[in-house]
Parts: structure tokens; sequence; C-alpha cells
């Protein structure tokens, strides 16, 4: 059970990575279009969020279910670390919901601050487990 969950876990950060680039070169775009932020933006802004939502949860299980065993201290910190950058990245992407009911301009230029915020953490969070090649 332990092994599906670190592959679907290791399998939806690709969707997190496609669904976070998509969207920030979107709201990037908004923001500098002055766009008007309809339901393609909100359905990326959705996807990113419940996909980072439904990995940390996965990321959370096998954390709390098949690691506390007999894990050398290094390696219990690196993957608490893991634990805690998913955690703020998550923090981060929902932050975005703080703006929904701003002018488009604000709302395009927040989430993508707070998006990217997000993604820059994922990057960190991934390269410290491992990297990326897995």
């Amino acid at each position: 059970m332990q092994e599906f969950l670190i592959g679907l876990h290791g399998g939806i950060r690709w969707l997190v990575v496609v669904a976070g680039v998509l969207a920030l070169i979107k709201f990037v775009a908004g923001w500098l279009s002055n766009s008007s932020f309809g339901l393609l933006d909100r359905r990326l802004s959705l996807a990113f969020t419940i996909l980072m939502d439904i990995n940390v949860l996965i990321g959370l299980i096998i954390f709390v279910t098949g690691f506390f065993g007999d894990l050398p201290g290094e390696v219990l910190r690196i993957r608490s670390e893991h634990a805690v950058t998913m955690i703020l990245a998550v923090a981060a992407a929902h932050m975005s919901a703080r703006w929904k009911n701003a002018a488009d301009k604000i709302r395009f230029r927040q989430t993508a601050i707070f998006f990217l915020i997000a993604m820059l953490l994922v990057v960190a969070g991934v390269a410290r487990v491992g990297g990326w090649s897995g």
C-alpha cells in the first residue's frame, strides 16, 4: 500500500506542476493585459489548489502511517522538512482566495504572486527529498 501511495504522490506532483505553470502563465498574462477574471481563471485556480490539497493529504498519510518506524534521524528530519514545506505551499496557494472579490487586475496579480510562492516552495520541497528525477 505504501508503494502505491508513494507512486500516486509522485505522479500527482507532475499534475501540480503542470496546473501551476499553466495558472501562472494565465494569471500573469491577465494581470499584464488587464483582462477579466473569468471561468477559465477560476477553474485553473481551483485545479491547482485541489491538486495541491490532494497531494499534501496523500503525503501526510504516507508520513504518518509509514515513516515513523526505524528511520535514521536524518531521513526523518528531511521528510519532516518536506512535509512542512508542502503545507506552506498549500497555504500560499489558498491565500489567493483572499482576493476573490477584488478588482480583476488585483486578483490576477495577487493570485500570480501567491501561486509563484507556492510553486517555489514545491520546487524546494521536492528537491529536499531527492529531486525531480524520480
